[in-house]
């Protein structure tokens, strides 16, 4: 019974980076009319490096610029999450060791 505010506080966080991350995605992603220069060249290249030529067409380029821009958008919205938190918690803990 002690973890339960820790764990809804986690699976909160969790739920508040995905969905933010989300979001920043599809800015991201909508802002370009086709998958950005800097996701699609080195995407192609660790093709070309590993050879999976099956993966070489526009279709895939997509799916897989949209995958690799989700992943970034998700750890940064984690990240920021996780300062907030930090900040949170650094607040509440002064203001209960200067409270009379």
């Amino acid at each position: 019974m002690k973890y339960v505010p820790r764990i809804v506080l986690i699976c909160f966080n969790v739920v508040i980076s995905l969905a933010c991350g989300w979001y920043l995605a599809r800015a991201i992603y909508n802002w370009f009319e086709e998958v950005p220069p800097f996701i699609e060249y080195p995407i192609l290249s660790a093709i070309t490096m590993t050879g999976s030529n099956a993966l070489n067409n526009p279709v895939d380029l997509e799916v897989l610029g949209m995958t690799a821009i989700l992943a970034a958008s998700v750890l940064f919205a984690g990240c920021v999450v996780l300062l907030c938190n930090i900040a949170a918690f650094r607040y509440i803990a002064k203001r209960h060791r200067t409270a009379p």
